[in-house]
């Protein structure tokens, strides 16, 4: 499980459906969150601004 608070995060991988919409992303770790789950560490100040472009 992911560390709410105090860590930063860099997105690896894009996860898209069979109709190219993003549905989730893989981190750095290994974790793989939902694009709702993204949205909020994002403003949270979670990810960082180093996120890779898939």
């Amino acid at each position: 499980m992911l560390e709410r608070y105090g860590s930063m995060h860099i997105i690896q991988k894009v996860i898209r459906n069979n109709n190219d919409d993003v549905i989730a992303y893989t981190l750095e770790n290994g974790e793989i969150i939902t694009k709702e789950e993204a949205l909020c560490m994002a403003s949270q100040g979670q990810l960082s601004d180093d996120t890779i472009k898939n």
